[in-house]
């Protein structure tokens, strides 16, 4: 069960991960900075990344 449990941390890690290369690349190519709207779509991201992870553990249990 533990082991299951990482690796549904896993996926969702490298969710995170390849979100947060993208969001830095498209910064970077366009050239623009981050605003306080940018960081509160983040927040409603990393909410429904956790509803994700949670509908995950749920399936494979």
């Amino acid at each position: 069960e533990s082991l299951r449990k990482n690796q549904e941390k896993s996926v969702v890690n490298k969710m995170q991960q390849k979100y947060w290369k993208t969001k830095q690349t498209l910064i970077k190519v366009t050239g623009k900075k981050e605003d306080e709207h940018v960081v509160a779509s983040d927040a409603d991201l990393d909410a429904k990344l956790e509803v994700c992870n949670v509908c995950v553990i749920t399936i494979l249990s």
